[in-house]
């Protein structure tokens, strides 16, 4: 796919953008695809595309540079060879700090094996970028609308823990749940996991 191709998909024009701008489009673009939302045979196929422009697009601005109009997107990096080995809970202590801020007694390679495994659980993962610590995870809960999920993680060497970021947003018009609610949800889900791993 190239930027072009990736700009024209979420409704860009040729101008730069920054992250917010980069992210409502996005966010746009997934309501009107998402097979979740939408009954059509080609849905899934749409929201891949919708999705894959976007890391296109948010990799480029992440890395600080102006993606050139016919550079085609990179492969994606192959994943290492052997994944880091879950936290045991004799170890690890997973606590809210904050309504949208989760820390846990780990290493940021062993948290993000734990929560893309969580994820899994959750939701959907529909966008995952292992070198910027960043997930996104469709999720819905019940009388809630389908949200999007961002967690965003964040070594603290220093005391040894990684900090999990949590932002939520409404694919619909509808108030998304409220974020610590969702976070203790993913901490529960992180916690669940570690307990089966230390068995």
């Amino acid at each position: 796919m190239t930027f072009d191709d990736a700009r024209i998909i979420l409704g860009l024009g040729h101008q730069p953008h920054n992250e917010s701008e980069l992210r409502a489009a996005y966010l746009r673009a997934i309501r009107l695809t998402h097979p979740d939302l939408h009954a059509r045979t080609s849905a899934t196929e749409e929201s891949t595309l919708v999705v894959t422009a976007y890391a296109l697009l948010s990799a480029r601005l992440a890395e600080g540079a102006q993606p050139a109009d016919r550079l085609e997107a990179e492969s994606p990096a192959a994943p290492p060879s052997s994944v880091p080995p879950a936290p045991s809970s004799e170890t690890t202590s997973i606590v809210l700090i904050a309504d949208d801020t989760i820390e846990v007694g780990a290493p940021m390679d062993e948290v993000f094996s734990l929560l893309l495994e969580a994820g899994h659980n959750c939701g959907e993962i529909t966008f995952l970028d292992r070198s910027g610590a960043v997930m996104q995870i469709l999720i819905s809960f019940v009388d809630q609308p389908i949200c999007q999920l961002v967690v965003d993680l964040q070594g603290r060497a220093a005391r040894g823990t990684t900090e999990i970021f949590c932002t939520i947003e409404s694919l619909d018009d509808a108030e998304p749940p409220a974020i610590a609610r969702v976070a203790k949800f993913v901490a529960d889900q992180m916690a669940e996991l570690v307990a089966l791993n230390s068995t």
